[in-house]
Formats: structure tokens, C-alpha cells, sequence
């Protein structure tokens, strides 16, 4: 358990483009409202054929989000400036969710660091891989950024045929 812990406690930092960033696990009730709002803010950021619905209130997605799943912010210097999401598929696969950054903060190197929080998360948790889905041609930087991390695309063996999200990848972890 003091490993799960240590985990949790850790922070990302860096200096980007917009002066120094961290991320670190959402925790406590203001941040889950900032997740809120950044998750609210995505949701309009997509194409309206990719959005998901109604962003659940700050309470349900401190439920949702509760261990063993996890969510993520970046901040720059100080404000939230984006957030990913992180949910067990199974026994062996995590999911990595919901990518955002602000405009005034993209090429900051936070959505890099988000993603590499949920790498670690999720490999820190005995998970084999991680799989996500995106857009490739709706999403192009978000696609281009999985592909320079290590995602590689792959077609899920349970006959998911969704249009809508036509592009399926996944990193190996182990």
C-alpha cells in the first residue's frame, strides 16, 4: 500500500511554453469542480459528432474517478489548464479518456504529460496495456500525439464497429 500511496502523492513538473506545469491525481472537491469545468469546456471543443453527452456534476465524477480509476489535471502556474482520465477495462487493459488542453496552453507539453501520467498510472497498477479512442482525421494533433508516445493503432477483438470514433489504439505496457 505505501507504494500506492507514494504513487498518488507524485507530481509531473516541467517548464513549458506557459512557464512551470505539473500534473498530478485529482483529489478534494475544488479540484474535481475544475475537472468539471475542463471536462464541460471538451466537451463543446469537439466536434459535435464526438461529443459524449452531459459532463456528470463534480460529486458523481469524484465516484466515478474513485480508485481504481483515476483522473489527472495539468496545471500552468497554478490554473488548471487540462485533464485526462484513466478507467480499468479489465483485469489486464486500462482506458486513457477524455484528453484536454486549453487553447492557450496546447504545444505546452501538457497534454504529453497527461498522457505519460496515465502510462505510469496505469502501469504502476500491474496493467498490460492501454487503449484508447480518438479521430484521426476530426482529432489529427490528438492522433499525432498518441502515435509519438508509442499508440499504435489496433482493432478491438469485441466487433466494435463505431463510426463515430473510427480510430482505436493501444500501448503496450508490459
Amino acid at each position: 500500500m505505501p507504494d500506492q500511496q507514494c504513487a498518488a502523492r507524485r507530481t509531473d513538473q516541467r517548464r513549458g511554453n506557459a512557464g512551470l506545469m505539473n500534473v498530478a491525481l485529482v483529489r478534494g472537491a475544488s479540484e474535481f469542480a475544475e475537472l468539471h469545468r475542463l471536462l464541460g469546456v471538451y466537451e463543446l471543443d469537439l466536434p459535435e459528432s464526438l461529443r459524449h453527452g452531459p459532463v456528470p456534476e463534480s460529486s458523481q465524477l469524484a465516484t466515478i474517478y474513485a480508485a481504481p480509476s483515476a483522473a489527472f489535471l495539468a496545471r500552468v502556474q497554478d490554473a488548471a489548464v487540462g485533464c485526462v482520465v484513466c478507467k480499468p477495462q479489465d483485469a489486464s487493459t486500462a482506458v486513457l479518456a477524455r484528453l484536454y488542453v486549453e487553447p492557450h496552453a496546447r504545444k505546452s507539453g501538457a497534454g504529453r504529460a497527461l498522457v505519460n501520467a496515465v502510462i505510469d498510472f496505469a502501469r504502476e497498477r500491474g496493467f498490460e496495456r492501454l487503449v484508447l479512442d480518438t479521430h484521426a482525421e476530426l482529432l489529427p494533433a490528438a492522433y499525432r500525439l498518441y502515435g509519438s508516445l508509442g499508440f499504435v493503432e489496433y482493432q478491438p477483438d469485441c466487433g466494435v464497429q463505431d463510426a463515430l470514433c473510427s480510430t482505436f489504439m493501444e500501448f503496450k505496457l508490459a
